[in-house]
């Protein structure tokens, strides 16, 4: 008795290589309401399952790019330093004052220079 087994030629998988404008084409061509991916998949003598691959690689590759968003900084007016409130009563009324919080060591000179 023969082993048939070891006679048989081994075959070689080759995986097939598509261009990117032959992929293009195929989504383009899925892109239609009236066609299905499978009958798009016929015309152009794939499977679908390879299809709906390159949707999913095309969608990743869109989301991977829309993540960066450049933002354009306007020349915007520098904005005012943060103040305190300084309210003092006076013999005319009360007095209020913005004051720089970056000069407080200069307040009470003020102040004291109000009061007097």
């Amino acid at each position: 008795m023969t082993d048939s087994l070891s006679t048989l030629p081994t075959v070689k998988k080759i995986r097939r290589r598509y261009s990117r404008e032959f992929k293009q084409q195929v989504l383009t061509a899925c892109e239609d309401p009236n066609t299905s991916i499978a009958q798009v998949a016929r015309d152009y003598g794939i499977n679908a399952n390879q299809i709906q691959n390159w949707k999913r690689q095309l969608k990743k590759r869109h989301a991977s790019q829309a993540a960066f968003i450049p933002l354009v900084l306007n020349d915007l007016p520098p904005s005012s330093p943060q103040t305190l409130l300084v309210e003092l009563p006076a013999p005319q009324g009360k007095i209020a004052v913005h004051w720089p919080v970056t000069e407080l060591a200069k307040l009470s000179a003020f102040v004291k220079s109000v009061q007097s």
